[in-house]
């Protein structure tokens, strides 16, 4: 994916590309585009951005990932927002649509799904909790009007596996900050995602992929809230074989 990725960015002066240990030929394709690639051991989705914005030498930051491109449209009007004057912006949110099981997925919360993408450098940070990023700009945002293009998942094997990953890194920094999980608040928060996306964000629309895309987005909100109470109630120590616990003195 990542040659694709990178031939949608040609046009910015510089490419900086961080990997966190690739062993196939992504490295390779990547000094094709750019000589600006940093090894850096995986530090969660906003840690890694953290080290790349440090990196960079621009006045301006686009951050993209992997399995997103910049259509030419949008180059188009990024360089034409950062060049057309100085103002006061300093951060733009950027129109992101999904590509989900052969069709681009138009309702369920993934059309119009604004992601801030660009600002100023020197105006903007990292502050998100993982799996999720989030930059945070200090000054006004706007937003533009062509969109970033979301190849999300592969296939739903890929879609699922995504889901547990995330579930756990979720899990792990939800209890870092003292949350539990019980019983009603898998139930509650599991329901009301699945009604969000399916019929709050009008996913029904959608025909069957809409169907498959909130139960599989309500799955995730359930295991990562099982996987909160797993860390709080069950040990990871195995049980004893039968037969060998000792018996305590009769007297």
């Amino acid at each position: 994916m990542i040659r694709d990725c990178l031939e949608s960015v040609r046009f910015a002066d510089e490419i900086i590309v961080v990997d966190s240990g690739s062993t196939d030929s992504t490295l390779a394709i990547c000094a094709e585009y750019t000589d600006r690639i940093y090894h850096q051991d995986w530090l969660g989705m906003n840690g890694q951005k953290a080290f790349a914005l440090e990196k960079s030498r621009g006045d301006w930051i686009l951050n993209i990932d992997a399995d997103e491109r910049i259509t030419p449209e949008l180059a188009a009007e990024i360089l034409d927002v950062i060049t057309r004057t100085n103002g006061p912006v300093v951060g733009y949110f950027l129109p992101r649509k999904a590509y989900y099981l052969g069709k681009w997925f138009e309702y369920g919360g993934w059309m119009p799904d604004y992601k801030l993408r660009l600002f100023r450098k020197g105006h903007g940070s990292w502050q998100g909790t993982d799996p999720h990023d989030l930059v945070v700009v200090n000054g006004p945002c706007a937003r533009l009007n062509s969109h970033l293009l979301h190849y999300s998942f592969r296939d739903l094997t890929d879609h699922w596996d995504c889901m547990n990953r995330y579930a756990t890194t979720a899990s792990a920094e939800a209890e870092k900050r003292g949350r539990t999980a019980g019983l009603w608040t898998i139930v509650l928060h599991t329901l009301f995602s699945f009604l969000k996306s399916y019929f709050f964000k009008k996913g029904c629309l959608e025909g069957t992929r809409g169907l498959i895309q909130a139960t599989l987005i309500s799955s995730g909100v359930a295991l990562k809230y099982a996987k909160l109470w797993e860390r709080h109630n069950v040990t990871t120590h195995k049980p004893r074989q039968i037969g060998t616990e000792q018996k305590s003195d009769p007297e």
